[in-house]
């Protein structure tokens, strides 16, 4: 992602390599989309999705929100 802010450059030469029917006129035209680390949600935005849940089922769910998210895996990135 670095690289590609760096550079968007690299990310346009990856999509003509992989989609080989675009005419090579077009790269330099292409827009990029904004690149963002990655991210999970925090406790309070899923702790509201959960509240509309529960409210939409009309169930009572006994977890919390450490249950739906495994923040260890974007820790180290």
């Amino acid at each position: 992602m670095e690289d590609i802010e760096q550079d968007p450059s690299l990310a346009r030469s990856m999509i003509m390599r992989h989609i080989p029917n675009l005419p090579a006129e077009i790269e330099d035209l292409i827009q990029l989309p904004t690149y963002h680390a990655p991210r999970l949600p925090n406790d309070e935005f899923v702790r509201q999705i959960m509240d509309w849940t529960a409210s939409v089922t009309k169930q009572t769910y006994a977890f919390g929100t450490e249950s739906f998210l495994n923040r260890r895996f974007i820790e180290d990135l």
